[in-house]
């Protein structure tokens, strides 16, 4: 696995559905519902996380697709912590094939 940058700035889209889903009130459920009920929002992340990626996966270091390619996190999304929001910390999201 290649080292991976963080981005720098949340995109708007996934700025707007935390905010309407705060922390506080985050379930394990929030993450399927920001990929399909959030699908614009979604595509803008993926698409900030493939550009500091320079196009490539974090894994094998192939260019991502727009057929193949999705979000993963380093440490597990379902860990919800009120100290660490792992689900969407920016810090612990990543494209891969």
């Amino acid at each position: 696995m290649k080292k991976v940058k963080p981005i720098d700035t949340v995109p708007a889209g996934l700025q707007r559905f935390l905010k309407a889903k705060p922390p506080e009130k985050r379930d394990k459920a929030d993450w399927n519902a920001f990929k399909n009920e959030e699908p614009e929002a979604y595509r803008q992340l993926i698409q900030a996380l493939t550009d500091i990626q320079h196009g490539l996966c974090a894994y094998c270091e192939i260019n991502l697709t727009e057929n193949d390619h999705q979000i993963e996190h380093f440490h597990p999304k379902s860990d919800i912590s009120p100290e660490t929001d792992w689900m969407f910390e920016n810090t612990n999201l990543f494209a891969a094939c």
